[in-house]
């Protein structure tokens, strides 16, 4: 039995900001930053806008009043909540009115997250009884860092879920095999509670990042016994764009069989939505597989995909998805690429504005979110949403 993508969908925030006008601001050079780390554009969230924003405006394109009700799961991954105990799929689930018994969990471990949410809800929907039960898999992630920071110009904001089932008719993917795994502890990247922004070791997680890439391919084609040859592309985990030509330019020099140009082709097409967003963490790599199956002209259909997942800390996995025939009848291209166009461009006050501002337990947020849905406030410790 195979575990299927039955959808796919992503949301981001209403403004973004220009690597132009960060630069000039910042006095650096503009190619640092476009040509350096490869990003054009980042989305930031103005204070009416959080994870569960981003993460409703992905989930409720898959959401219908006939599918909620046979999701028994949802997971929540992500590295930007906002509570140490209580999930934020709670608020996810009201917003959705997803039914009474449909479980919920929020899943930490950087930017691997996400896909320690798929290889659960996998294992779940192969267990469980129900022939009709789905999962619902959230990744939805805001990064922040200090202003003028290195780190500042890979900051991003964006939510892609996924809605899992046992049916394999009429998906975008099959998940296929899990493998490679290679965990240690490492201290590249962090978000200590006493820290207002993280702790960032770029190089050193840079290193790790390729290393474990290394080690990962090896250990996932000894597993599975398959060769290099039987992936059609690979997705990399994103950080920043430039990190992914890094990683395939590492793996060409493994693997110097493969044909010239035969992944360089897929990259550009699969950081297209990073390069325009930034850095989403849990929801990285799963913006890298939208991307390249919505911007690459290639038909990918039955189609072994490697998907590569990074976390800091550091873990990681490879696991492998054959892509299905209907994969394109299903995929959103003009509803994201409009999404993406039409965020709003911020001067840089503006920007300032919204980076600093402080939340309190009596806020009464300012209205800056045109979208479907807004934080209005947070009273008592609870935070209320409102649909637009």
């Amino acid at each position: 039995m195979c575990i299927a993508i039955e959808d796919i969908a992503l949301g981001t925030s209403g403004y973004c900001i220009s690597l132009e006008t960060l630069a000039m601001h910042n006095s650096i050079d503009r190619n640092k930053y476009l040509v350096g780390i490869g990003q054009k554009n980042f989305s930031i969230t103005p204070p009416d806008e959080d994870i569960i924003t981003l993460a409703y405006k992905a989930a409720s394109q898959i959401i219908t009043k006939n599918n909620a009700k046979n999701i028994k799961f949802l997971f929540f991954a992500t590295e930007s909540s906002f509570d140490n105990s209580k999930s934020a799929g709670t608020y996810l689930h009201e917003l959705l009115q997803l039914p009474e018994d449909c479980r919920i969990i929020e899943l930490k471990q950087a930017c691997y997250g996400g896909t320690a949410a798929l290889l659960l809800a996998k294992s779940f929907l192969e267990t469980t009884g129900d022939k009709n039960a789905k999962c619902l898999v959230i990744t939805s992630d805001i990064a922040k860092y200090e202003l003028m920071s290195n780190a500042e110009p890979t900051q991003g904001a964006s939510s892609v879920a996924m809605l899992l089932s046992k049916e394999n008719d009429n998906a975008i993917a099959l998940l296929e095999h899990f493998g490679g795994t290679v965990t240690k502890n490492s201290n590249d990247f962090s978000k200590p509670n006493y820290m207002r922004y993280p702790f960032v070791n770029g190089k050193l997680s840079i290193v790790i990042y390729l290393s474990f890439l290394k080690q990962s391919i090896k250990k996932f084609l000894s597993e599975f016994n398959l060769g290099i040859e039987d992936f059609r592309a690979i997705c990399y985990h994103t950080p920043f764009p430039k990190m992914a030509y890094k990683a395939n330019d590492m793996v060409q020099k493994l693997y110097p069989e493969l044909s010239s140009g035969r992944y360089i082709s897929d990259i550009k097409e699969q950081v297209y939505y990073n390069s325009e967003i930034g850095n989403s963490y849990t929801a990285s790599l799963y913006l890298s597989l939208l991307s390249l199956l919505e911007q690459d002209c290639n038909d990918f259909t039955n189609k072994r995909i490697g998907m590569f997942s990074y976390g800091s800390g550091s873990t990681c996995e490879l696991f492998t998805l054959i892509i299905s025939e209907s994969y394109k009848q299903k995929l959103r291209k003009e509803f994201n690429l409009k999404l993406i166009q039409n965020r709003k461009f911020a001067e840089y006050e503006e920007y300032k504005f919204f980076h600093d501002f402080t939340y309190t337990n009596d806020t009464e947020i300012p209205v800056s979110s045109d979208s479907v849905i807004r934080l209005k406030s947070i009273k008592n410790h609870v935070r209320n949403y409102e649909l637009l």
